[in-house]
């Protein structure tokens, strides 16, 4: 197992932000879902989209065609009438007659088409403290914010795809911030962004803060997923804690938060859990309405009020018979 960290410490804490269905599988399965670059491009299209030219300006134009016939496989095949077969052919006959830019272009918009479907990334959100948006989006109710490190991330990595799908020895990761950039920008990338374009967003995203663990699946991992593939990973070593909503009533944290600890007691995880403190209310300084929301709460407001007319009626009354 080879793990990368690029442009982060070990120390920086991260946050996911997940639903319940993933929240078990982690916990009783050891295991996270990684979806492919090209299902996450079913919310942002541009998600492998930025077309880095400065990639193909080396490469002649004998060894851009053999580079074609090498991603042919990435075609996307079930949008056309024809057998596999015929279409490859039909496809090096328009290479061979491409030149320039436009067989630059074909190669750079057929890498991405290979990274979409071979890389796959868990995203994370990056920051000490918890963000409104990202609860909102990813795990408003019915879902949690598990709490890590970029130390963590890394150790806790284990690269079992399933009984089934066999992989290269040593695997690879990488761990690294998402750069959030224009069309305009593209230029004055660092490298390490043009050779991962995969790990390029647009500026509207910049709240989501994301840090990604990403991998390029193997040819018979790649060839068995669709939406993606669940990884291997030690719940223990990758959560150090686990946040419920704070949009959530008293009791179903209450009963979350009691389903969560069964799960961590069995697998013998430990895990702290606790409610957020997001939507808690800042503190009321304001003595006196303190203790009259206190003896209302109990059910004692206006009970001195009432004991002190009592006591005064008493005196009165003594003094009379006096």
């Amino acid at each position: 197992m080879k793990v990368r960290i690029v442009g982060l410490p070990k120390s920086a804490l991260v946050r996911r932000f997940v639903d319940l269905p993933k929240l078990f599988d982690l916990l009783l399965r050891d295991r996270t879902f990684f979806p492919k670059v090209e299902t996450l491009a079913q919310t942002d299209p541009f998600e492998s989209g930025f077309m880095i030219r400065s990639r193909c300006k080396a490469r002649n134009t004998k060894k851009l065609r053999g580079l074609a016939i090498d991603l042919s496989k990435y075609l996307p095949y079930p949008n056309f009438r024809c057998n596999d077969g015929d279409l490859r052919e039909d496809f090096f006959d328009v290479i061979d007659k491409l030149k320039g830019v436009a067989l630059q272009n074909c190669i750079l918009d057929m890498e991405m088409r290979k990274f979409k479907q071979r890389i796959v990334c868990s995203c994370w959100y990056l920051g000490d403290e918890e963000s409104d948006a990202m609860w909102k989006v990813y795990a408003d109710r019915l879902g949690v914010a598990l709490v890590s490190t970029v130390g963590r991330l890394a150790s806790s990595l284990e690269g079992q795809y399933s009984n089934l799908i066999t992989s290269y020895d040593p695997q690879e990761y990488l761990i690294a911030p998402v750069r959030y950039v224009g069309n305009s920008k593209l230029s004055r990338l660092p490298q390490f962004y043009k050779d991962h374009p995969w790990m390029l967003k647009r500026s509207a995203f910049r709240h989501e803060k994301e840090v990604r663990i990403c991998h390029e699946l193997p040819e018979s991992a790649w060839a068995r997923s669709e939406l993606g593939s669940s990884i291997g990973v030690s719940a223990q070593k990758l959560v150090r804690e686990i946040i419920l909503s704070p949009f959530n009533s008293t009791w179903v944290n209450d009963s979350l938060h009691s389903a969560i600890s069964v799960i961590l007691e069995r697998r013998r995880l430990n895990i702290r859990v606790r409610v957020s403190e997001h939507m808690r209310p800042p503190a009321n300084i304001n003595a006196p309405l303190l203790l009259l929301e206190i003896q209302n709460s109990l059910g004692t407001l206006g009970f001195s009020r009432k004991w002190r007319e009592s006591v005064q009626r008493s005196k009165e009354q003594a003094s009379r018979r006096r």
